[in-house]
């Protein structure tokens, strides 16, 4: 690449670092740009519960004014934390403003990394290009953030939010180039714009640092991983599909890593007399991931929806059969009893897969080589970085 790349900077526009996926493909993006000698800095809506002082929610419009702070991130990436008028609201929260202005001025590049478009608009309402790194649709993204909504806060999301960020999903899709993460995203992004081609970049697996280790017999104890307090991820089933499975003489035990247990997680934990079974570990650092695939025989993805679900494929990496919900990313790569299971959404269907691939050590093993096939062909990383370096150059206007 031209040598102007030493002198360039790139803002990531983004969510908060610990935002599951997103954190973790935001990094990557930013460990892609490094590689080529681009300044990086990162900035994302700061939420209201984390920092009340930066934004302004309804009752306080009159009298006080949204700002933003720096800080780092990742040890030296600068960040912006950015507050805004009417948090309420879900579209408002990237919409184009005076901060949001300022915090865009002195960047040559922008780029949008996030789960769904809508952190696009303040980007493209100043008319600069955009090449943007996306996860899954608006509406399925927020399906179940609903549901833990009051009756009062979803009629206000149904008249004043969902409408409008429909409507806005649809004006960035046209308006700027989105790489969807999953052949389920890019299905959906070409639905609502059949007029444009979408080019899938899926999430590259590091297979250096995700590698199996030799079979040497179950171990009986499957897991999950990930922000298991999400009501997306569905955890309630796997309890339920465990003590299915327990009661049908399999003697397994769940681990769990990447949050802590809510009070109902608890609750429910205890009315189905699975306290010595399920293990919570806590967060961890992403080395040590690793460690936790490889000391599972299975990973579970009970998930209602997901965009791709690149824990499944970090799994897989370390050897492991994934048994999966239809939730849409996993069914892209989970291959019935090649590489894992798809199953319905519903205990008894998930746990008799699981005891179905315990039952037969030979066929657990072929899955197992299986699953470490799967990664290399359509997720490496080399195969990722082309994608993103061909976009990113269409996007800008960069001649190799």
């Amino acid at each position: 690449m031209d040598d102007i790349s030493l002198k360039k900077k790139v803002l990531i526009v983004t969510l908060t670092m610990n935002h599951g996926g997103t954190g973790t493909m935001t990094r990557l993006v930013i460990d892609f740009l490094r590689e080529r000698n681009y300044e990086v800095a990162v900035a994302h809506y700061m939420p209201y519960l984390w920092a009340k002082e930066l934004s302004v929610p309804l009752w306080q419009l009159v009298y006080k004014r949204p700002s933003y702070r720096e800080t780092t991130i990742l040890g030296d990436v600068k960040c912006y934390q950015v507050g805004v008028r009417l948090p309420e609201l879900e579209w408002a929260r990237y919409v184009n403003s005076r901060l949001w202005s300022e915090v865009l001025d002195g960047y040559d590049f922008h780029m949008v990394v996030s789960g769904n478009v809508l952190p696009l608009q303040a980007i493209l309402a100043s008319g600069r290009e955009c090449l943007a790194w996306i996860a899954t649709p608006y509406l399925e993204d927020k399906l179940d953030r609903l549901k833990s909504y009051s009756r009062t806060r979803r009629l206000f999301d149904y008249i004043f939010d969902k409408p409008l960020s429909m409507l806005l999903e649809k004006k960035a899709l046209s308006a700027s180039n989105v790489m969807p993460m999953s052949e389920y995203t890019q299905q959906d992004f070409a639905r609502k714009v059949p007029a444009k081609s979408f080019v899938k970049m899926p999430m590259p697996i590091d297979t250096m640092m995700f590698e199996a280790k030799d079979f040497s017999g179950f171990s009986y104890h499957i897991g999950f991983a990930g922000r298991f307090d999400d009501p997306r991820k569905n955890i309630g089933l796997l309890f339920n599909a465990v003590k299915l499975c327990r009661v049908g003489g399999l003697k397994l035990e769940l681990d769990l890593i990447g949050a802590d247990p809510t009070s109902d997680m608890v609750d429910e934990i205890k009315r189905l007399d699975l306290e010595n079974v399920v293990n919570f570990l806590g967060s961890c650092e992403r080395t040590d991931l690793p460690k936790f695939y490889q000391s599972i025989d299975l990973f579970v993805l009970p998930s209602t929806q997901e965009g791709l679900a690149i824990v499944g494929l970090e799994a897989m990496a370390c050897g492991k059969p994934v048994i999966s919900t239809r939730c849409g990313g996993p069914e892209e790569y989970i291959k019935d009893y090649g590489n894992g299971v798809l199953v319905d959404s519903n205990a008894s269907d998930m746990a008799a897969a699981i005891q179905d691939v315990y039952s037969d050590e030979a066929r657990y093993t072929s899955m197992s080589k299986m699953a470490i096939k799967t990664i290399e062909p359509d997720y490496s990383m080399e195969k990722v970085k082309n994608i993103f370096w061909r976009e990113f150059n269409r996007t800008y206007h960069i001649k190799d």
